[in-house]
């Protein structure tokens, strides 16, 4: 398992503060490095959520947490009213902590998880069932057991839509038809890997006599 935190040099004692996520605000992943690297600095966004963040009467504070798109890990921010991260803490696999404090109802967590699951297998096995870079999938493959409600196709596309393995996603009425993206199709990757290495050689030096 990898896993990022901040490692501090012989600290004697694990010290740490009651908090509570008030709001969450989740910036483009460029404009979170940003932020991540310069916390001193005044953001709208914070400016913006100032009444979020406050140390109650008990001592709790109660915090903005920060992600970026794409970014596992999260900031905690308590700005004291400030523009900036007064107060801030780097929280490890933030959108993963999130997730699991977010709680569903059993049926509704089970149809959430085969929707998934119906995703990642498509994911999974479309380099080794593709056709010309082509990959078909009968909207039949996706029938219900007894007792389960229907996948809901025209969201399994947008969700499969958002995989960088394709570049185009189109549901039919019997099938959803998906265009690879050649990064993701082994041969053609392999070729032009061939193809890069071969243009990055020099040529052989031409000897004059």
């Amino acid at each position: 398992m990898k896993i990022n935190v901040p490692l501090r040099r012989k600290d004697t004692e694990i010290e740490t503060n009651p908090c509570v996520v008030e709001k969450t605000v989740e910036l483009s992943a460029d404009w979170f490095d940003h932020f991540s690297e310069n916390l001193l600095n005044d953001y709208d966004f914070i400016l913006e959520n100032t009444d979020c963040m406050y140390e109650d009467t008990d001592g709790v504070y109660h915090c903005l947490l920060v992600l970026g798109e794409g970014r596992d890990d999260g900031i905690l921010v308590e700005s004291e009213g400030s523009a900036y991260a007064r107060y801030s803490a780097f929280v490890p696999n933030a959108r993963q902590l999130l997730r699991q404090d977010q709680r569903y109802d059993p049926v509704l967590q089970d149809y959430c998880d085969r929707m998934q699951a119906a995703m990642n297998e498509i994911v999974r096995t479309a380099p080794s069932h593709h056709q010309n870079g082509m990959l078909r999938i009968l909207l039949s493959d996706f029938n219900p057991s007894p007792g389960e409600y229907p996948l809901d196709t025209a969201m399994l596309c947008e969700m499969l839509s958002s995989q960088p393995e394709f570049d185009a996603v189109e549901l039919f009425e019997n099938e959803i038809i998906m265009q690879m993206n050649p990064q993701y199709i082994p041969a053609e990757k392999e070729q032009k890997q061939s193809s890069e290495q071969d243009w990055s050689e020099p040529a052989d030096p031409v000897l004059s006599m």
